[in-house]
């Protein structure tokens, strides 16, 4: 959206290159998950497990307080 002002070629290329780097990376994703024998869904678990660890921490004036459960 912010390349609307630049024109359509501006447009054009900047979705040309987001459209290659995004294939890039998730190629690469797809293959390191491969190589390792994970599945999106172990990703998934695990990702929920460190948002949560990360959530038990309260940060008040500069000190960080654990929130037990």
């Amino acid at each position: 959206m912010y390349k609307l002002t630049m024109g359509p070629k501006a447009m054009v290329s900047g979705g040309l290159a987001g459209g290659v780097l995004g294939t890039v990376a998730g190629a690469a994703a797809v293959g390191l998950m491969k190589l390792t024998g994970t599945t999106t869904e172990d990703v998934r678990y695990w990702r929920k497990g460190w948002k949560e660890s990360q959530n038990r921490y309260l940060t008040l004036n500069n000190r960080t307080f654990s929130i037990l459960f």
